[in-house]
């Protein structure tokens, strides 16, 4: 699994989403439990999500591998900062909110600058935390 995967990373990275998707798919194969890789295949997910016009179609695939990847570790604090930037992209901003929350209080030093001034700038933080 590690060589589709890390062919997969290639190619999101030349944002060849597609054959990167089809490599992370093949990992995901060979290894269905693994909640790292699922996280970065939902990331592409994302990735695509973010450059339509109609994200759904992407946001509920990178959401479900996002939920299976929490379910099997949960407390892995990335999936809970991928699953804020699927609940930004989905314009649920109370939820993601919460699972920026989750994925900061599991690792406090990972707080991903970007989501969180994406966030405060689509909607105040309802716990008040960051203003």
């Amino acid at each position: 699994p590690e060589s589709y995967w890390g062919l997969g990373v290639i190619e999101y990275q030349s944002k060849n989403f597609k054959n990167a998707i089809e490599l992370m798919n093949n990992a995901l194969t060979l290894a269905p439990n693994n909640p790292i890789l699922m996280v970065d295949l939902a990331t592409i997910y994302i990735q695509l999500g973010n450059n339509t016009v109609s994200p759904n179609q992407y946001t509920s695939k990178a959401k479900e591998l996002i939920n299976n990847a929490i379910y099997l570790q949960p407390e892995y604090e990335t999936a809970y900062l991928q699953l804020a930037l699927v609940n930004i992209l989905e314009n649920d901003l109370d939820t993601a909110w919460k699972a920026f929350h989750k994925g900061v209080s599991l690792n406090p030093q990972e707080i991903n600058q970007n989501i969180l001034l994406e966030l405060k700038s689509r909607k105040a933080d309802p716990a008040g935390i960051y203003k």
